[in-house]
């Protein structure tokens, strides 16, 4: 009877909350204050309940819809929240989920410095109370959706992608300036879309969401585009357009490129961020198309090559066509970096950039420099002469043996300084077809017309920039040197200069325009897919509902997405510091993580055990990262098996380390997916489909991985296809921490 009594006065002092006009930011603040006040509690707060929230606590609450209590929080609490509450003072602590039409909407946390503080009845008369808030929450929430339907179509009208609403007679009802502005056809009043696009309501209407592949003429110029039509309602048809004219051209550059490991292809945009790349520019630089996006590309060039770079892009994106091209090295992800010759050719929204490996021509700049050093060196006469017989440049003996200074030689034409120019002209034309003439017998003239007995060579010799020169070593006879270690070099030079392979120019054009404007921005996705999931605009079968809560989960998936980029940034960048405490394995079966995780494989029918051998001892480690670490394996083992189970086995293997095993009866891998399966951003196929429902990021485990070598641990895994699968990994018993560069010292 005093609990009802109880809970009698409780629902009379809330329902004036309840029933007030305030805003569900206010109804929150204020349950929070009644709750406090009522039980004497020193702390309560009642939070919203996010997509992407990362509250471990927050999740269980979420997945559970149960109150959680802790009556004894210590630093052995089984949540990181609770840990942090015991750190802050408070010897007790509840958490109760608020419901609203089935789904956690806010968590109530409750804090007493007393331990025992909270008891079941207490607990489950609060929760009572906080259905009620829940309710009168969302109700506020749904009148504020519907006032601010109308202002809300036209924020989302601003966004930067190309959208369209018409009529059930095709005609334009509204379109935003994106779309006007490619398509001007859209600003002449009630304009047609099944004109000017090709959709047709009915068309729509009969399948409910279309999409369609345009080829429209823009401007004197032919561009590609993506479409996707979608009803509003009975009498409205929401369209959203893509422009996909680059992406077609990256693609079929690609296709023209292939798997070519000298040629690859970029593109960037206006501010010089990276937008795409072709597939083969991993296996040339070492980065997936993937991690290049958003990049500077300027950054990828090594100094001091950068500064001019940078300069010659940003005069060509300043103007409105037009190409340039010039060599610089290109900062690799694994190797040294590569001398690459970029072409760089500009269009609408940025630039296209070919980029060529050029270390052949680097090798020859070299050589070329070697042997102009060499011919400056040699104690014979040394002559290059350009292709048509001028003198283009000599050595210091030239000057002291023919009497002329060196200024008066250059541009010289060479016969002028041969007796016989039938010999030099026979011996140039042999040069010329078979690359070298030896030690041929002629008289050259000196300045004051005395000859000079001597025997000639000459190579045939191609510069970098493609041009011709002749190199005529011409030899004294009565000094009586020797030729046989000026031809042995020469033979050496001759082999290296055929070994060269210069990288040709691309002969086919490519003409592109690039937008980085290619689909609709996230938040009009989402807040779209909600408005017409919610009925906003007429009721919808289930089958509509369910598609749509598809999109709106997909968006919230992004969020996490990015968290996990930012965990495995931080990883790499060794930022992340482990909280080493002693973990008993056996009792981390308790942790409600785990317990989830099994939940999981139970509801897909799964059997799941976790088998810790009787000698295991407590270790040292993070509990937070190993219980990330065991999400990750246990998720995927879930992920990739339809029947059988799962199977965790610790057990000691040195005196000094443990080895855990996660092992499943799934789909296995195959030996080439298990050479890539630990790379940043891959995920191992199911079942030969690319990328099946629901996948990730391909970040899992490369994460796993980091975390446990921050343990000095390391990660293996045994598969076969069909066979199942065994991840295991050994951490030591006892973790040292690693010594920093600077105490070693």
């Amino acid at each position: 009877m005093a609990d009802n009594l109880v809970l009698q006065k409780l629902f009379d002092e809330l329902l004036p909350i309840a029933n007030s006009g305030s805003d569900k930011v206010d109804i929150s603040a204020r349950f929070s204050l009644l709750i406090k006040d009522f039980f004497g509690l020193d702390h309560a707060a009642m939070g919203a309940v996010s997509g992407s929230t990362t509250s471990t606590l927050t999740n269980y609450l979420v997945n559970t819809k149960k109150p959680y209590i802790d009556n004894q929080l210590s630093e052995y609490s089984s949540f990181p929240e609770l840990i942090n509450r015991h750190a802050q003072g408070y010897g007790s602590c509840a958490m109760v989920p608020v419901m609203a039409n089935g789904r956690v909407t806010h968590t109530l946390e409750l804090c007493s410095k007393m331990q025992d503080r909270f008891s079941q009845d207490m607990v489950d008369s609060i929760y009572i109370a906080a259905h009620l808030v829940g309710y009168a929450i969302n109700y506020k929430s749904e009148a504020a959706r519907n006032l601010s339907l109308a202002e809300y179509f036209n924020a989302s009208f601003d966004g930067a992608g190309m959208q369209v609403l018409a009529s059930q007679a095709n005609k334009v009802v509204k379109a935003n300036a994106r779309a006007r502005k490619d398509f001007p056809e859209l600003n002449n009043g009630f304009s047609d879309v099944k004109k000017i696009f090709g959709i047709d309501f009915q068309e729509v209407e009969a399948e409910k969401r279309k999409a369609y592949a345009l080829s429209i003429e823009v401007l004197g110029r032919m561009r590609k585009y993506s479409a996707i039509a979608t009803l509003v309602n009975k009498s409205l048809m929401h369209i959203s357009i893509a422009d996909i004219t680059d992406t077609e051209t990256l693609r079929s550059l690609q296709r023209l490129i292939g798997s070519s490991n000298d040629v690859t292809i970029a593109s960037i945009n206006s501010s010089m961020s990276i937008t795409g790349a072709s597939d083969n520019f991993e296996h040339i630089f070492g980065y997936t198309p993937q991690m290049l996006e958003g990049i500077n590309f300027v950054n990828l060039v090594k100094e001091p090559d950068r500064a001019r770079v940078k300069a010659a892009l940003k005069e060509l994106l300043a103007n409105d066509s037009g190409s340039t091209s010039l060599y610089a090295e290109i900062v690799s992800n694994s190797t040294m970096p590569i001398y690459s010759k970029l072409i760089v050719m500009r269009s609408e929204g940025g630039a296209m950039l070919l980029i060529a490996r050029a270390d052949s021509e680097k090798y020859l700049e070299a050589v070329t420099d070697g042997l102009y050093g060499f011919l400056e060196s040699t104690s014979d006469i040394a002559i290059i002469s350009t292709d048509i017989g001028y003198i283009d440049s000599c050595n210091m003996p030239a000057e002291s043996v023919l009497g002329y200074a060196k200024e008066d030689l250059v541009g010289k034409e060479l016969r002028t300084i041969y007796e016989d120019e039938k010999v030099l002209d026979r011996d140039l034309s042999y040069a010329k077809r078979f690359g070298k003439v030896d030690n041929s017998y002629v008289n050259v003239k000196r300045k004051d017309g005395e000859s000079v007995p001597a025997t000639h060579s000459i190579r045939l010799f191609k510069k970098a920039d493609g041009s011709v020169s002749y190199i005529i070593l011409v030899k004294e006879l009565l000094t009586k040197r020797m030729l046989s270690d000026l031809e042995m070099k020469l033979k050496n030079s001759q082999n290296e200069l055929a070994k060269l392979k210069s990288v040709g120019d691309l002969k086919s054009q490519f003409i592109y325009n690039i937008s980085h404007e290619l689909k609709t921005p996230l938040t009009n996705i989402e807040g779209f897919a909600k408005l017409i999931r919610n009925g906003e605009f007429g009721e919808l079968s289930s089958e509509q509902k369910e598609y749509l809560s598809t999109i709106i989960d997909e968006s919230a998936r992004l969020m996490l997405i990015i968290q996990q980029v930012l965990d495995a940034a931080k990883l790499e960048s060794n930022k992340v510091k482990l909280d080493i405490r002693e973990i008993n394995l056996r009792d981390l079966y308790e942790n409600p993580t785990i317990k989830s995780l099994e939940e999981a494989a139970i509801n897909k029918g799964l059997e799941f055990k976790w088998n810790v051998d009787y000698d295991v001892p407590p270790i040292m480690a993070d509990p937070n990262r190993l219980i990330q670490v065991f999400v990750n394996l246990i998720g995927n083992s879930i992920k990739f098996t339809d029947k059988g189970g799962i199977t965790v086995h610790i057990f000691r293997k040195t005196r000094k380390s443990i080895e855990f095993d996660v092992i499943d009866t799934g789909i296995g891998i195959s030996p080439e997916d298990k050479r890539r399966l630990f790379r940043e951003f891959y995920q191992a196929p199911k079942k030969e489909l690319v990328m099946q429902p629901g996948a990730g990021t391909g970040l899992g485990l490369s994460i796993t991985r980091e975390i446990l070598s921050l343990h000095h641990g390391k990660i293996r895994v045994d598969s076969e296809p069909g066979k199942g699968s065994k991840f295991y990994f050994i951490l030591p018993v006892a973790y040292k921490q690693r010594r920093s560069k600077a105490a070693a010292k």
